[in-house]
């Protein structure tokens, strides 16, 4: 059975739209959102101790970042390393499931992708640079 007793999150640092977790074997985990000034985009960056993966694009849409892109973390698949679910949906984008065992092994993985769910936009549609209206 998928667990995700003993998760805790724990206030982030003030001023920042970071989430911090305490998984069940006590090992801390931190979503960062990350501003790359070249590209102009939010990235959000899963870091564990001594690891850190970018994850994917936040606010592809609206360009502002909220803290609501954690939805869960546990151990779904009962393999012992923790996996997550973010969502990176700003009225378009994906909620993707991220699985410790999916993780590369070669590289510095920390979780790899094991499903994605695309979401459809409400009234609008977004091309990446705004908001463009349905016609």
């Amino acid at each position: 059975m998928p667990s995700s007793a003993g998760r805790t999150k724990r206030p982030a640092s003030e001023g920042t739209l970071e989430v911090a977790i305490d998984l069940p074997d006590g090992k801390p985990v931190t979503l960062v959102p990350l501003y790359d000034r070249e590209n102009e985009v939010f990235l959000l960056q899963l870091r564990e101790p001594k690891r850190r993966q970018m994850l994917g694009q936040l606010a592809h849409c609206s360009r502002e970042v909220a803290n609501d892109f954690f939805l869960w973390a546990g151990d779904l698949d009962d393999d012992g390393r923790p996996d997550y679910l973010i969502s990176f949906v700003d009225d378009d984008g994906q909620v993707v499931l991220y699985l410790g065992g999916a993780a590369d092994q070669g590289e510095y993985e920390i979780a790899g992708v094991a499903g994605v769910y695309e979401s459809q936009p409400s009234d609008f549609e977004c091309d990446g640079e705004g908001w463009l209206e349905n016609r």
